[in-house]
């Protein structure tokens, strides 16, 4: 939303208004399975699990920019994702994660949601770290809601921009 700029109502009109009850599909796959995900991650976690997801949080932690953080992001929730011990589960997380980022590599984010979603990583990889898998669920929901929250209001602000060229409206 930051980088918002004359094309962007279009462009999201175009790719998520015109397939928002695909959204509305991922938006509710994601709710359930993200939770079961980290909850499973938190049960099955090896040290080097561990070593891996505690790697990409540092990463996500000190990303100097945009680029960095987002990949950064994509290496903590694949590491989680990976720590469940079952491919099935990754495959699925990592294609949730494409389907709601446009197929872009990366979902949209504001710095105000950065700085939340840096508390919520932290408490989530504590959780993961200490097996507890219910407070993995529950804190994996509240976070993947930040990016659901943020492109539902994409969606809507496009939906109210006029669609027109400044230079053509009356």
């Amino acid at each position: 939303m930051a980088n918002w700029g004359p094309t962007s109502a279009a462009h999201v009109r175009r790719h998520l208004v015109a397939h928002w009850s695909d959204f509305e599909h991922v938006f509710d796959a994601r709710a359930l399975l993200e939770p079961l995900i980290a909850r499973t991650a938190a049960q099955r976690r090896t040290p080097q699990d561990m070593q891996a997801i505690t790697t990409a949080l540092q990463a996500y932690l000190i990303a100097p920019d945009h680029e960095a953080s987002r990949r950064a992001d994509a290496a903590l929730h694949l590491a989680i994702a990976e720590a469940t011990q079952n491919p099935i589960l990754v495959t699925i997380s990592v294609d949730l994660r494409a389907k709601i980022s446009l197929n872009l590599g990366a979902e949209p984010y504001t710095e105000e949601v950065r700085q939340t979603a840096i508390l919520q990583h932290q408490e989530l990889v504590s959780a993961v770290a200490e097996a507890r898998a219910d407070d993995a669920a529950d804190i994996a929901g509240r976070n993947f809601a930040l990016s659901e929250t943020l492109i539902r209001a994409l969606a809507q602000r496009a939906e109210h921009e006029d669609p027109a060229p400044a230079e053509l409206r009356p």
